[in-house]
């Protein structure tokens, strides 16, 4: 009889001790992935702002190509982007892998089956714009801002924040003009 007194008090404190175990394996597991997804955010982050940077730079030298500010520098940075973006296109294959497709590039290796997601199309376009570098000025300088808008935005959507932390640097701002400021630079500055 005793020993049945003593079995039935020791399981409830066996069950709630099991059970606090449990509680904290899942804790445990919620922490590491909440640290993994951190980490891959981060890194995420780095590679989109190198991407941010090969694109405004190929909308500038696109945009002044014939400019003497350039003469010299724009064989040299456009060689440099065509590198760069050629990486940045693979090392974003880790972060965003090509969508099944069916049969769709089964004679190629695994990682370039299917299709490519959209946001490395935006990077494949400005290589394509860097290395054959269009006649037409005005046509790749558009194009080329629209690949660097059009990534921007799907970047954002992948690392971005959908707020700002604080409210005063999401006010709405004016279009600002070089034109309406230089004049009186003092207008500009934030209060």
């Amino acid at each position: 009889m005793l020993a049945i007194q003593i079995l039935v008090s020791t399981v409830p404190v066996l069950v709630g001790a099991g059970g606090f175990y449990l509680a904290f394996l899942k804790w445990q597991s919620d922490q590491e992935d909440r640290r993994v997804k951190e980490l891959r955010r981060e890194e995420v982050f780095v590679w989109v702002n190198e991407c941010i940077d090969c694109l405004r730079s190929l909308i500038i030298l696109t945009e002044q190509r014939d400019s003497a500010l350039f003469e010299g520098v724009i064989d040299v940075k456009r060689r440099d982007l065509i590198i760069r973006t050629s990486t940045l296109i693979e090392r974003g294959r880790l972060f965003f892998p090509n969508n099944e497709a069916g049969s769709w590039g089964l004679q190629k290796s695994g990682a370039y089956r299917g299709f490519r997601p959209v946001i490395l199309d935006q990077l494949v376009m400005a290589h394509q714009l860097a290395l054959i570098w269009p006649e037409s000025r005005k046509k790749s300088t558009t194009l080329a801002a629209i690949c660097a808008e059009n990534f921007v935005t799907l970047a954002q959507k992948e690392v971005g924040r959908s707020q700002s932390i604080s409210a005063e640097p999401a006010h709405d701002g004016d279009s600002v003009y070089l034109s309406k400021f230089i004049n009186c630079p003092e207008n500009f500055r934030i209060q």
